[in-house]
């Protein structure tokens, strides 16, 4: 796999005012992958663009402002078309972070998605006991471009009805919220039988999100390639780890 054919893409919120957390995760973000295509992604009506660091790619401001906004980008074909050059993008919300350079190693596995851990935890009220942990969450998680495009071109109808129109036998309150990850995840196979959803096992080293003590243990104490949600989710856990300049 090649360098040149992966991009790490980072949406923004409409204003450049970030957190001090946030900085933490950018700062994990250039000094690990540095070497990377990046792109920020932000409205069109974002004024700061010229005060950021990396390229920038505008959409239009519906898809801005909550999480079913943003979930209604990231399963829009428009999105993916701008990447079209690109066999992989990696999704890195602002509260995520990495921790070494493992993007040519897990593009080059051929998964077609793969995301941060969901584990059973108190923290996970939406992975019940009868539905299988995964590495689903889309903050921080690989994409294969082409394959993203393939299932959308077959299921733009019922996408544009997600997540009233679902298939599977998964219990419909897990869907409710509609978020783009979980479509992906679950979903995606229904339209594209060769579609890959890496394992809970591979997902235990490439990132954690909820419960990461549990997460650690169980990936025999070993840090995996990155993390999300990291000062939502036992940030004293990840302290140790942060960049400190």
């Amino acid at each position: 796999m090649n360098m040149n054919k992966i991009a790490i893409v980072i949406p923004l919120r409409q204003t450049l005012d970030l957190s001090e957390d946030e900085k933490i995760s950018l700062r994990h973000l250039d000094y690990y992958l540095k070497k990377y295509d990046k792109f920020f992604i932000i409205s069109n009506s974002f004024s700061e663009a010229e005060k950021l660091q990396y390229q920038s790619i505008r959409f239009d401001d519906k898809y801005f402002g909550d999480n079913k906004r943003h979930s209604k980008l990231l399963l829009s074909e428009c999105f993916y078309s701008e990447f079209k050059n690109y066999d992989y993008i990696l999704i890195y919300h602002t509260d995520s972070l990495v921790f070494s350079d493992e993007l040519i190693y897990w593009s080059s596995k051929g998964y077609d998605y793969i995301g941060a851990l969901w584990v059973k935890c108190s923290d996970t009220p939406w992975v019940r006991k009868n539905e299988q942990e995964r590495a689903g969450n889309g903050g921080f998680s690989l994409r294969n471009v082409k394959n993203f495009l393939k299932v959308l071109d077959i299921a733009h109808k019922e996408v544009e009805q997600w997540p009233q129109i679902f298939k599977g036998s998964y219990n419909k309150d897990l869907f409710n919220t509609g978020n783009e990850d979980l479509f992906w995840s679950y979903q995606a196979v229904h339209y594209l039988q060769s579609f890959r959803v890496a394992s809970f096992n591979e997902g235990l080293k490439f990132a954690f999100e909820a419960a990461p003590e549990i997460c650690y243990n169980r990936n025999q104490k070993q840090i995996p390639f990155g993390c999300h949600a990291w000062n939502r989710y036992n940030r004293k856990f990840w302290e140790p780890y942060l960049l400190k300049y």
